[in-house]
């Protein structure tokens, strides 16, 4: 009888806790660079303009929902003009959506690694806000070029850099640690089932067009500003635009929503993650 023939591959944890976990995590942390670099090469690997899709993507949406709700519907955007407004207002929505887009496609994205070597598999989803990292540098770039055109060429001061500036960090800091906390869940859940990525897509479709990216709340009539007000990333968007804008002042406690509603899918998230994690990579 062949018993390596018969031998069957096991690949599991080899810790068991969360603090062991965590304990592991950090062990394998010089991993993080090769899974974050397989994960941004994948995105772009049959495109023929490959990277140049980071700078054209973040363009395209700018010019498109600047024409369509500043031009067209004639949305007002307050003492911004519109196009610094929606520049601003995409640039943390983006970054979150493309965080947590590839985060949850994590696993998916480097199955041949994750079916044949043990690493704490909370790498790839902590891998994957990468992308949204660099969604939100470029699109601060355009908000730098927005700016430089306003202020040289039309005269106008339209940015504020004043204390108020810390309201922006904090805002970028709250909307990747919700990504995060969030494919948690829906990482286990693509790799489970295809299902996940495509009904993902036309959910965070649905959930920016709730979401005060392309106007204003005070826009809103009075009974419907509710359905606004409980969307958590609302508090986030408002706060990193109002950080930026003179005469706007930042509500530094709406952040506690959002940080809630985060931390409480981050422990949901990472039990159920860990629950399940064994299971996941069979389904690959």
């Amino acid at each position: 009888m062949n018993t390596e023939r018969n031998a069957q591959w096991i690949v599991t944890s080899k810790s068991t806790g969360i603090c062991n976990y965590m304990r592991e995590l950090w062990s394998y942390r010089r991993l993080l660079g090769f899974l974050t670099n397989k994960i941004l090469e994948k995105q772009y690997q049959r495109s023929t303009l490959g990277w140049l899709w980071l700078v054209i993507r973040p363009a395209m949406m700018v010019l498109m929902y600047t024409v369509l709700f500043g031009t067209v519907l004639g949305v007002d955007s307050g003492p911004l003009p519109f196009l610094m407004f929606i520049v601003l207002g995409l640039s943390v929505w983006t970054s979150f959506d493309r965080a947590l887009t590839w985060s949850t496609r994590s696993m998916e994205t480097v199955r041949g690694i994750t079916k044949k070597v043990y690493f704490p598999k909370l790498m790839l989803p902590i891998a994957g806000q990468a992308s949204g990292i660099i969604d939100l540098s470029v699109l601060l770039i355009y908000v730098a070029i927005v700016w430089i055109y306003y202020y040289f060429i039309k005269g106008q001061a339209v940015l504020s850099l004043g204390w108020e500036l810390l309201a922006a960090p904090v805002g970028v800091i709250l909307s990747f640690y919700m990504s995060l906390a969030m494919s948690l869940w829906t990482s286990v859940l693509d790799a489970i089932s295809r299902d996940m990525r495509y009904s993902l897509r036309y959910f965070m479709q649905a959930w920016m067009f709730f979401t005060p990216v392309m106007y204003p709340v005070s826009r809103i009539p009075e009974k419907w500003r509710i359905l606004i007000q409980l969307n958590p990333m609302t508090p986030v968007v408002e706060n990193f635009r109002a950080a930026f804008v003179p005469h706007i002042q930042v509500e530094w406690f709406a952040f506690v929503y959002p940080f809630v509603f985060a931390s409480i899918a981050f422990v949901s998230g990472l039990w159920f993650f860990m629950t399940f994690e064994s299971e996941t990579v069979d389904s690959l």
